[in-house]
């Protein structure tokens, strides 16, 4: 898929309208790009090579992800380091959601998934897990059975890469969005600071 290459001057204007802005993705601004109203994300794999986009295009209630033909579902993340606090999501728009309503902590990498997180997924968070130095793991998925499917399968991983001792000390639990959705969230904060903005 043809790409642009200034993807971050000129974000879709559905992602305003989520509460999402240019500022918030700033920090992942190299694995995104914009094709018209689509947002595209890149997904790399364990050894950190790109292997597919994650196509995210605007919906009613909620936007749409797929995957480019032949591309494969890794994990789409902004990584510091070191890192010692790591947040899973179900995709790369809530990734954003989360580290924008977080104020994009530096200690923390935010990571989407993709949806169900297959072979490669698995793969590349065995790595994050084992060789960046995290300590703390957030699952941070919303209410849909779709959300609590991908966080079942990412907790159950990691529950058996502890018992295989492949990890060092580790603290891991759920992080539910407020009114179980991290984009509507987002949308609320904002649009009540906004509106605090006007009344002051």
């Amino acid at each position: 898929m043809k790409t642009t290459t200034q993807p971050m001057l000129h974000p879709p204007a559905w992602l305003a309208r989520l509460g999402l802005n240019t500022a918030d993705l700033a920090p992942f601004a190299d694995e995104l790009r914009v094709e018209g109203d689509t947002l595209l994300a890149r997904h790399r794999n364990q050894r950190g090579s790109p292997i597919g986009w994650e196509i995210i295009t605007p919906a009613c209630p909620q936007p749409n992800s797929r995957y480019t033909v032949g591309g494969q579902g890794g994990a789409f993340r902004v990584f510091p380091t070191p890192c010692p606090r790591l947040v899973l999501t179900n995709g790369a728009l809530q990734a954003l959601a989360v580290a924008a309503f977080e104020g994009h902590r530096h200690d923390t990498a935010y990571v989407g998934l993709g949806g169900h997180p297959g072979a490669a997924a698995r793969a590349t968070l065995t790595n994050y897990l084992v060789r960046w130095g995290v300590q703390e793991v957030e699952h941070a998925f919303g209410e849909s059975d779709a959300e609590l499917d991908v966080y079942s399968t990412a907790d159950t991983h990691i529950v058996g890469l502890a018992e295989r001792r492949r990890l060092g000390p580790l603290g891991w639990g759920p992080m539910p969005p407020p009114g179980g959705c991290w984009l509507k969230a987002l949308s609320l904060v904002r649009k009540r600071a906004a509106s605090g903005r006007r009344g002051s």
